[in-house]
Parts: C-alpha cells; structure tokens; sequence
C-alpha cells in the first residue's frame, strides 16, 4: 500500500510540474512538493519551516535593450566602495556582443559588469575587455552573480555562485550623476538585486545566496537597495520596488519585464519571507506562524499542506504524515 500511495504521488508531481503554474482569478497557483512524507514513532516531535525556492524575477530581452533604470539610488553610493549583487539565468547566448546585467554610465564613460562574447563574466570599462575567463555561470541555469569595488585602491573582484574568480585593477566608481541601469543588454532572468555602500565578504554573500535578504544580515545598515523584482501591490507594472522603503523605487522600460503569473525555482534558496504562510492539515487551518510544530500523538496523522500567499502568488506543499506506535508500548 506504502508503495501504491508513493508511486500515486510521484505521478502527480510530475503532472502538476507540467502545468506548472495555475491562474485562478487574481492570483497563481504554483506547485511544489519540497517538503517530503515522513514516517515517525508516536512521541516523536517534529518542526517544519516555511520554505520556498519559488521567486519572481524580471525578463529581459537583449534585442529590445529592456532594462531597470535604477538611476535614483546612485548618490546612495557615490565616491564611495560598494557591492553589486543579483540572481541570474540567461536564455540568450550570443556571440555577436557582451550581455549586460549592471551599467555605470557618466558623460560617455562606462563601467559594464557583462558576459563577455566567449561566456565569461567580465568587467567592460570604456569598451576594454576585463575578463574572469570563467565560463562557469553561462550554462542556462541559475547563478549568483556580483562584484565588490573599493573606491580608495579600484580593485574590483568578481564573485561567481560565492567565489571570488578575478580580482581586478579597474575604476568603476558610482558619481551622484550616474546612471545606472540593470539588464541592458541583456537576454534571461534577474532577480534579488542588491546595492551596498560597503564591501561584503564572502560570509556576507553566503547569506545572499541561501535566502532573501533580512534585517539580520551583518551589513544590513549598509543595503541602499533591494529589487527582488516583487511586482508591488498597486499593480504598477513599471514599478520596480524597492524593498528597502526608501521609495526610491527602479522603472522598468515596459511593462512586460515584471509579472504577476510567472514565478521560477532557485535550488537552495528561500524565498519564503515574501509570502504568508498558511499551515493546513486535511485542508483545514491549523497555524499561521513561519515555523509549525507537531508533538507527535497518534492524531496528529495525516495529509498537510503549506500554502504560502502574497498578493499575486499561492505556493502550495502537500506531504504525508505516519504515526506509528513505538514497538516499546
């Protein structure tokens, strides 16, 4: 019978994975199935967290040059060092131009942080090629990209999913006047965009890396902005917020680069803070707090659910729970 009720449920995984995301009036429905069934002895305690891999993200076309104009914030970071940071996934790969994710634009001078014609992330200052020479992140999938840059010596070092791969001798310094844009130039996803007026560290970026961005962050005072690419509650399309309430928020070329029915997966990333979690078992509510906890009675057996909402996006989980009296009973 076990084995029955675990072939049922890999068949429907991979049904609801084809259908991928459901629009039910306002909102969508999107599946997951990362929390697993799981077999205890009566007594046993158990806790599960809030936990999502799911993200928006903003799509880029290179040829129609989309970007985020995020102009607004570059006196946040003016003459000063600073760190550039996002979530990237290409669906272009071209070998005519550079990709660009993040310009510095200041009266015809320009600092690119870019993928080079060949694949390799790089730094394009004034049309000269700084490249890493590391083709690691241009595979289609996800990769967490940035840079740091110390505005007293210009060393700038380039960080692919965590690790350093170049450190380089070049000016990239952000002036009050600059513009600044993101995906210009570029073709695939961007999301969890982030601009510090400090140098982050590798344990700095770690965080970056597993889950969206909290006030616990050690540099957190630092963080000038933050675009997860949440389109916001007014449904201003254009708008591309940011989270850090500054209201100095990016505009978006069209309103297509946002989207309130397209979410994506990110492997060991949580993005459970930008949705409210909502605990179910045999469909009836049983918590709303971000971690639920089971005592392990023998009526505590049974189907339950996750479903984590925001304004635009459900996420829903569904799992088994065994109980079974202790052999020493």
């Amino acid at each position: 019978m076990k084995q029955k009720l675990h072939i049922f449920k890999t068949i429907l995984i991979v049904l609801i994975t084809a259908l991928s995301t459901t629009s039910w009036g306002q909102t969508t429905v999107s599946y997951q199935f990362l929390i697993p069934d799981k077999d205890i002895f009566e007594g046993t305690a158990v806790e599960y967290e809030a936990y999502t891999n799911k993200v928006s993200y903003a799509y880029f076309s290179m040829y129609d040059q989309d970007r985020v104009d995020v102009s607004n914030i570059a006196s946040l970071v003016s003459e000063s060092s600073y760190s550039v940071f996002m979530w990237k996934k290409n669906s272009v790969f071209s070998s005519l131009r550079s990709q660009v994710l993040f310009d510095i634009v200041l009266d015809g001078d320009t600092c690119f942080f870019a993928i080079d014609t060949d694949g390799a992330m790089a730094i394009e200052k004034n049309g000269v090629i700084h490249s890493t020479e590391n083709l690691s992140a241009y595979d289609g999938d996800w990769h967490h990209v940035g840079y740091t840059y110390n505005k007293s010596t210009a060393e700038l070092i380039v960080y692919i999913d965590g690790q350093a791969v170049k450190t380089l001798s070049v000016d990239c310094a952000v002036n009050a006047n600059s513009a600044l844009n993101i995906g210009r130039w570029f073709g695939g996803r961007i999301t969890e965009v982030s601009l510090w007026n400090n140098i982050l560290i590798e344990s700095d970026i770690a965080l970056l890396r597993s889950a969206a961005i909290e006030s616990s962050h050690p540099k957190y005072a630092n963080l000038k902005a933050y675009y997860p690419m949440l389109v916001n509650d007014n449904g201003n399309m254009t708008e591309v917020t940011n989270l850090i309430g500054n209201n100095l928020h990016g505009i978006a070329s069209h309103n297509e680069i946002l989207s309130t029915t397209r979410l994506s997966e990110i492997k060991d990333f949580n993005s459970a803070v930008y949705y409210t979690p909502t605990w179910k078992k045999e469909g009836v509510s049983v918590s709303t707090d971000a971690i639920l906890n089971i005592s392990g009675v023998l009526s505590d057996k049974g189907t339950y659910g996750l479903d984590l909402e925001n304004e635009h996006f459900t996420v829903v989980d569904l799992w088994k729970l065994n109980i079974y009296k202790s052999a020493n009973k």
